[in-house]
């Protein structure tokens, strides 16, 4: 029974550090996405976006931090999916200065 016991935590254990690795790896994307904006100007060029991707990276963090790891995987899909948005906006605000669309 004892032996059981110890299986059934250290299966726990296991379970408990895969979902933290799951969170970790998408924090990190969502870190990269933001860098990836950042390089195109996103924070002037689409800066509510790039904001957005921010605080929602920081709130990912956070909740990593306290082992939360459900709401710092939702929260780091918010901000790779606002990272994206940022960056797509950027590069098109970037491509009609360039083509002198835009003053």
């Amino acid at each position: 029974m004892r032996a059981r016991s110890v299986l059934l935590t250290l299966l726990v254990l296991v379970l408990l550090a895969g979902s933290g690795c799951a969170a970790n790896k998408a924090v990190n994307q969502a870190g990269k996405m933001l860098v990836s904006a950042r390089d195109v100007h996103a924070d002037y060029l689409a800066p509510y976006e790039f904001t957005l991707a921010q605080e929602y990276y920081f709130e990912a963090q956070k909740q990593l931090d306290q082992s939360d790891f459900s709401s710092a995987l939702e929260f780091a899909r918010r901000s790779l999916e606002a990272g994206h948005d940022a960056l797509a906006l950027a590069q098109q605000r970037q491509k009609a200065i360039d083509e002198g669309a835009l003053p």
